[in-house]
Formats: structure tokens, C-alpha cells, sequence
């Protein structure tokens, strides 16, 4: 998930709240979303990520019906 500003650049505080409400209403939906490695500042920030959303078959290839539902939760 990305955070923008109208104008201008992201600030730190403005990041981090972003990011704490946003870990809050993934806890409470059972999204699953993380932190990111580095949380940095500028014009759009990634505040929250998630890496294990993708469904695989048994023959190893993406089940596309799955990942996609999985998506649509966000």
C-alpha cells in the first residue's frame, strides 16, 4: 500500500501514522499486511506490503481464481 501527498513530499510522522492505521485495520480484517523493510519519505511512500498472497496449483503454476479473490480482500 502507498501513501501520496497532494503536494509535496510524504513526511516520517505522516508515514508512520499511515502505517499504523493501516496494520490496525489489517489486523482487524485478517489482511496479513506488513511493514516495510524501510520505511522512507518523498512523494509516494510504501507504507505496508504483503509477499504471500499468491496461490499456486500442485503443478507449481499461479491458480489466477484464487489470487485473485485473495486481492480483492485488500
Amino acid at each position: 500500500m502507498k501513501a501520496t501527498e497532494e503536494e509535496g513530499r510524504v513526511s516520517h510522522p505522516t508515514a508512520k501514522k499511515a502505517l499504523k492505521g493501516i496494520l490496525e485495520k489489517s489486523e482487524e480484517s485478517c489482511l496479513q499486511l506488513r511493514k516495510p523493510a524501510r520505511l522512507g519519505v518523498g512523494k509516494t511512500v510504501t507504507v505496508a506490503e504483503r509477499n504471500d498472497y499468491l496461490w499456486t496449483k500442485s503443478d507449481g503454476t499461479i491458480d489466477l481464481e484464487r489470487t485473485i479473490g485473495e486481492l480483492k480482500r485488500f
